[in-house]
């Protein structure tokens, strides 16, 4: 992971977006962002082709294994962010997260070509 100074404040204004995209769907639509919270799911999401934009890690509660997993995995194609643990506490909504949290771009369903059977079942 890059080495960053910690986000720190739950005043600083990516944090504040990050709660208000917790707490609108309205502002998830309007930025077309999504939330995935944990590494289990970072990792589901990101084979699944889910376009990962940011990445919020706090360093106490992630690992250094963890870290450099993901350092490996997405490297420079995210923007990171290093958060201390209380922030990481006051943005995460469930427990056992793993001290990772992203912002990814989800799936459009509208935009996904479906077929039909040649004979529907109708």
């Amino acid at each position: 992971m890059p080495a960053l100074d910690p986000i720190t404040s739950p005043q600083n204004p990516r944090i504040k977006n990050l709660l208000r995209l917790q707490q609108k769907a309205s502002e998830r639509r309007e930025q077309q962002l999504t939330i995935i919270e944990g590494h289990r799911e970072l990792t589901i999401a990101h084979q699944a082709g889910i376009e990962i934009r940011s990445l919020f890690v706090c360093p106490e509660l992630a690992g250094e294994t963890r870290q450099q997993e993901l350092q490996a995995t997405l490297g420079s194609l995210v923007e990171w962010f290093s958060v201390s643990k209380a922030v990481f506490e006051r943005v995460a909504y469930r427990e056992g997260s793993d001290g990772i949290l992203a912002l990814a771009r989800p799936h459009n369903a509208a935009s996904r070509r479906w077929t039909c059977p040649p004979t529907p079942y109708c």
